[in-house]
């Protein structure tokens, strides 16, 4: 059953077979095993946890409960199993792997860092190690750590490209463009997917300024991704007019403006207007209605911003003005009832 990976029947097998009253500890081993090989995480928990009332200082059991807790997402209980299983053996390196993504999941930079280095140094020419460790050390803004990290797995493993790929990113980050350019292409030469090298090649070329290149690269992500980030639409916009072609600039920085800018931005600042009206903060009220209007516009907040300079403001010119602003753009979301005062408002103030 093993073998063809039927793992449920496998533990429904042994069940029928044992009682738990003749259950040995090889019997729990074999169901805490089949149960979390079949994703029954709740009745492998209970087997192991069977194993550790009777050994609390097993190695293999620690481990498979700090598993079994982690895939339940019990992220203290999983961080509690693997620490006693460091405790047994502080050499294990999958062990601080695995607590190591616990601190990471809980934001805690600094202690997830500090079981991989641990882990770094016991065995250094670990690359899933290495990699992980370069990378938050960068998060972690130590960069020139970063890249003695992966120059000594490097050492091991030359061609990994998983390693190569890490090397360019912390190269860029130390600024030495030349060389993170070469690492590129030497993971293009051994075949690494274009796509995830590219995206970091790019914008090497423009911090390069060398625009041709940049552009090169950053059509083809154009022409292959569905969408283009923010950052990559400023690079080719800026790349586009130190090449000569400015009004091709323009559109893809304009492109990216619109990207940087939340679509939520005008009802944010409509809802702050509605708190500063009901304040009776009337100025406050129309500069943030004002604010939201530059990012869309909205019916309801011309309506309110109009109310506002008609009734309370005493500014009939401005009210009048968003009055006519509201039925240019009335929707049909809007209220009948406030769209046939604004044409008789309107009427009346132009009578005036």
């Amino acid at each position: 059953m093993y073998q063809r990976g039927q793992f449920a029947e496998a533990a429904r097998y042994m069940e029928a077979l044992y009682p738990d009253s003749l259950k040995s500890e090889t019997v729990w081993r074999g169901l805490g095993y089949a149960h979390q090989m079949s994703g029954n995480y709740v009745e492998a928990e209970n087997a192991y946890l069977k194993l550790f009332e009777k050994d609390s200082t097993s190695l293999s059991t620690l481990i498979s409960l700090g598993n079994i807790n982690a895939k339940r997402r019990k992220t203290q209980e999983a961080y509690d199993f693997y620490s006693k299983a460091l405790a047994l053996d502080s050499s294990n390196i999958s062990i601080y792997q695995r607590l190591s993504e616990i601190e990471f999941g809980r934001n805690r930079i600094l202690d997830a860092h500090n079981f991989l280095l641990r882990a770094h140094q016991i065995n250094p020419a670990n690359a899933d190690v290495a990699y992980n460790l370069a990378m938050i050390s960068i998060s972690l803004r130590r960069n020139g750590e970063a890249d003695s990290i992966l120059a000594t797995a490097l050492e091991y493993d030359p061609e990994n490209r998983h390693l190569l790929f890490g090397k360019a990113v912390t190269l860029e980050k130390l600024q030495h463009y030349d060389d993170a350019i070469a690492v590129c292409q030497t993971l293009l030469d051994l075949g690494s997917d274009s796509l995830e090298v590219f995206q970091v090649l790019g914008p090497l070329h423009f911090y390069n300024k060398d625009y041709q290149e940049c552009l090169k690269v950053m059509k083809w992500l154009e022409e292959t991704l569905f969408d283009l980030s923010e950052g990559s639409m400023f690079i080719m916009g800026v790349s586009y007019a130190w090449t000569g072609n400015r009004a091709l600039g323009l559109e893809y920085i304009d492109r990216a403006i619109e990207m940087g800018i939340s679509p939520s931005m005008g009802r944010y600042y409509a809802e702050k207007g509605k708190i500063y009206q009901i304040a009776s903060q009337y100025a406050e009220a129309v500069a943030a209605y004002q604010r939201g209007l530059s990012y869309r516009d909205d019916a309801l907040s011309l309506y309110n911003v109009a109310l506002i300079y008609d009734y309370h403001l005493n500014k009939p010119k401005e009210s009048l003005a968003f009055y006519r602003k509201f039925v240019e753009i009335n929707t049909a979301e809007v209220n009948q009832d406030i769209s046939d005062f604004v044409k008789g408002r309107i009427e009346q103030l132009e009578g005036e």
